[in-house]
């Protein structure tokens, strides 16, 4: 179902949070290591553990905002670990209208703004395949069932319907990702690219179950330098990713 509205006490914390963010926006990076949670429960909460995610920032300046009406934003994050199942969770906390997801799709990226066929799976919120986001707040959406290898690409599709502004995003991806023409292309492999832009527009973060059933998240805090600042784009060479891969080495099974 759409998100509800933030309640009467929202306002102060959303501003809050919107100081912390616009004061200091970093890549955050899940790097794995083994650890499970304890629990009283006799059904245990599901360990879900961040594989990648960005800090929300924002609003740009106005004339350099990016619009989107009508498109398909095909957004690209490389993971840290694997898992048995995903959900992302998007954010308008830096909108000052309704954000409407008109349908989301994840899946493997193949290359480029392709994903490999058959591997999407559609997001839903609350059950339903629409959601409206409330200025000010984050929406997670419900887990699917999708094999995330670990250290691969994925594609985050989302339709937007209505014409809007960027007005909550990562702006340093040192990735590219992809607008399409005109309409909904959230599930088809292929895109029909109009632009392809430098940031993570409305994602914040992607989740995965570890296939271990319990992991535990690093996040880096810092400046441009976290972000990749000086690296090459699209070839994952930020701090945190040559900290993801060599947690990721640490922790295979030695081999004689």
């Amino acid at each position: 179902m759409p998100a509800q509205p933030p309640s009467a006490a929202a306002p102060r914390s959303i501003q809050a949070r919107r100081h912390f963010l616009q004061a200091g926006p970093a890549l955050a990076a899940a790097l794995a290591t083994c650890a499970p949670p304890a629990s009283a429960s006799a059904a245990p909460l599901e360990a879900w553990c961040a594989t990648w995610g960005a800090a929300p920032a924002g609003p740009p300046a106005a004339a350099s905002t990016l619009a989107i009406a009508n498109q398909t934003l095909r957004l690209i994050v490389h993971t840290s670990i694997g898992g048995s199942r995903v959900r992302v969770r998007l954010s308008n906390e830096m909108g000052s209208t309704p954000l409407r997801i008109g349908t989301a799709q994840i899946g493997l990226r193949s290359s480029g703004a392709g994903v490999v066929a058959g591997s999407s799976r559609e997001l839903r919120f609350g059950g339903r395949s629409f959601a409206t986001i409330p200025p000010g707040a984050p929406l997670v959406s419900d887990p699917v069932e999708l094999a995330v290898p670990a250290l691969a690409d994925l594609a985050v599709s989302l339709y937007l319907p209505d014409s809007v502004q960027a007005t909550t995003l990562h702006d340093m991806a040192a990735q590219t990702s992809y607008i399409s023409s005109s309409g909904d292309y959230a599930s088809t492999p292929s895109l029909p690219v109009q632009k392809t832009i430098g940031s993570w527009p409305f994602l914040a973060e992607v989740d995965v179950l570890p296939a271990s059933g319990t992991a535990r998240a690093v996040v880096a805090l810092g400046d441009s330098i976290t972000d990749g600042a000086r690296s090459s784009s699209n070839t994952n060479r930020r701090w945190p990713d040559w900290l993801s891969r060599r947690l990721q080495q640490e922790s295979l099974p030695a081999t004689s």
